[in-house]
């Protein structure tokens, strides 16, 4: 499906917004490109939105919740304010408010989603923070749930382990649960299906009179930057057994697995309790 040129007008001009990035471009080994493409790949469904998980998130949040009372979320790394929207969406629809921390390296789709919110009117109780899972970011509090949305691929195979010990210090120790969500596959050719669908996109919004020229002219300057910063991550896991692997080298137990698509999965997990802990 090709994206209509109302979407990609509205990218344009909220790229002209957010025109000041708040992290370093690629040329000095920052994000830029990634986070300035981000909602546009999410409206053009480059992207596995929260709302494709949203019935097993809710089953999470509804198995722990007891006499009706909120629960603490961390979301670990978020490439911007329409992916943040869209967990927002999910956490909307449920009886009871919760309380939810963006945590992010970049201050880019951080400060997005502060500017997102001042127009509109959340009753979920939203924080944003900016930490670095391999670095500074050490638990200030614990939480209820922890979401890791395509965070592991973001780090090199030697990392992985150590990003998932990480993140699950920030669990509640008995009764905390972890989400990741990660395509599995081959990475080039994962990423080779992103680019074939993504270079369809400009070569027909060309013909449309209606899409500014300016605006398929920054898709085009930004798109090779975009392949090189992807390029350079550490990648999917080949197998959804690897993914398990690493997450029980991590401290961590599986409880169930989603099978979101064939090439995306959803694994909960919460944390091995040591004896000492029982």
């Amino acid at each position: 499906m090709h994206p209509r040129a109302d979407q990609f007008q509205h990218w344009l001009t909220d790229y002209g917004r957010f025109r000041e990035f708040r992290c370093a471009p690629y040329d000095n080994g920052g994000c830029a490109a990634y986070h300035v493409m981000a909602p546009l790949l999410h409206q053009l469904g480059g992207f596995v939105s929260f709302e494709s998980y949203g019935p097993a998130l809710r089953q999470v949040l509804n198995s722990r919740r007891t006499n009706g009372s909120q629960s603490s979320i961390m979301v670990a790394g978020i490439a911007s304010e329409e992916s943040a929207r869209s967990l927002l969406s999910v956490l909307e629809s449920l009886t009871v408010s919760n309380e939810v921390e963006f945590v992010d390296h970049c201050q880019t789709p951080l400060f997005r989603i502060r500017t997102m919110l001042e127009d509109t009117n959340y009753t979920t109780r939203i924080h944003t923070t900016v930490g670095d899972f391999l670095g500074d970011h050490a638990p200030t509090r614990r939480y209820d749930i922890v979401l890791a949305d395509s965070l592991l691929r973001q780090f090199q195979p030697q990392e992985k382990v150590q990003v998932i010990q990480r993140l699950a210090q920030h669990l509640e120790p008995k009764t905390g649960m972890l989400l990741f969500r990660e395509y599995v596959g081959r990475n080039e050719l994962l990423l080779a299906d992103l680019w074939q669908k993504l270079e369809s996109y400009p070569s027909v919004l060309r013909w449309k009179s209606s899409v500014r020229n300016d605006a398929v002219a920054a898709f085009d300057r930004l798109y090779p930057e975009l392949q090189r910063y992807m390029c350079a991550k550490g990648g999917s896991y080949n197998t959804l057994e690897d993914l398990k692997r690493d997450i029980r080298q991590g401290g961590l137990a599986e409880v169930e697995t989603h099978d979101l698509s064939p090439q995306c999965q959803l694994v909960t997990c919460r944390r091995r309790i040591p004896t000492h802990e029982e």
